[in-house]
């Protein structure tokens, strides 16, 4: 009954207004979904995870390159003979050290390399300890050797005494 009483622009106008405000909700409700979705979320933690899964890769590949390096120090730190002076094996074993500890250094961000710095450190330790105790048994036996020296030489002056004495 009330399409007799408007005209056609009225109803222009009405259309025109209607459609406004669909464009206005649609606009909104589009700034909203694209500011509050996750989705872009989504795609910064996809490349979080794969910079994280590539980190991973980077790592098992250094230690698998660095695992015989490893055992080839401790069977060098094993063989090492103090007494003998080569000084170009101690350089080598300390060489090799600062290389593994060094992988520490170049990737200090990221926790995992600390285990290199920490076996770098066991190693240089042991190290330390096997010159340490080698010197230790050097003394223990130089000493052995003047208290034997001094023991004869005293066993001498006593004889020499009980001889003089007896005369």
């Amino acid at each position: 009954m009330t399409d007799k009483y408007i005209n056609m622009r009225e109803r222009a106008a009405g259309v025109f207004y209607v459609f406004l405000l669909f464009l206005v909700g649609m606009a909104a409700s589009g700034y909203l979904i694209l500011r509050y979705n996750d989705a872009a979320g989504v795609l910064n933690q996809k490349k979080n995870t794969l910079t994280q899964q590539n980190r991973l890769s980077d790592f098992r590949w250094m230690q698998a390159k660095y695992l015989l390096r490893c055992d080839s120090l401790a069977g060098q730190i094993e063989r090492f003979n103090p007494s003998i002076k080569a000084s170009y094996e101690e350089n080598d074993i300390n060489l090799m050290i600062g290389d593994l500890a060094s992988v520490y250094q170049q990737n200090r961000w990221d926790l995992r390399y600390r285990s290199f710095y920490q076996l770098a450190c066991l190693y240089e330790m042991w190290m330390k300890d096997k010159k340490l105790a080698w010197s230790k048994t050097e003394n223990i036996n130089n000493f052995k050797v003047n208290i034997e020296a001094c023991e004869i030489g005293l066993q001498k002056k006593q004889d020499a005494l009980k001889t003089a004495i007896a005369k």
